[in-house]
């Protein structure tokens, strides 16, 4: 057997040994993400949908304009840092916002009526948003322009 055909056949049973879970973890879990309050978990399933939304949406453009910025070089160009920075601030900006930061606060304090997989989304949110707190913008916008 060659390195070729390892490479190839590691991925395979990497997933079949996943996909080998008991069915009693899966009722287990089930059970799990349908205990709590439904109408809060609606209420928080709708913020993480428009923030998801959002979020990809900006990781997108942030992204894009990286590359761009990466593989167009052109001397004396700067309209691909100037929009990278942009980029970056808006994703910045919205990571850290304020209101970002209350929403996941203000949900987390009822986060024994979410399910697990909101609960996680939610600290998610909080430590993504510990990267670039709106309460510290001048060093955030420090930072941005230093990258």
């Amino acid at each position: 057997m060659n390195i070729k055909s390892i490479i190839y056949i590691l991925p395979l049973a990497s997933v079949l040994l996943v996909s080998c879970g008991s069915t009693e973890d899966k009722k287990d879990g089930d059970k799990k993400e349908s205990a709590g309050n439904p109408e809060l978990q609606k209420e928080v399933q709708t913020y993480l949908d428009k923030y998801n939304t959002d979020y990809q949406k900006l990781l997108y453009a942030a992204n894009e304009a990286q590359w761009t910025l990466n593989t167009y070089m052109v001397e004396g160009d700067t309209v691909a840092a100037y929009n990278a920075g942009l980029a970056d601030k808006a994703m910045a900006e919205f990571t850290g916002s304020a209101e970002n930061i209350e929403s996941a606060r203000k949900f987390l304090e009822n986060q024994k009526d979410l399910t697990d997989l909101q609960v996680r989304q939610l600290k998610y949110i909080l430590y993504m948003a510990g990267n670039t707190p709106a309460i510290a913008k001048d060093i955030v916008d420090q930072r941005i322009a230093a990258q």
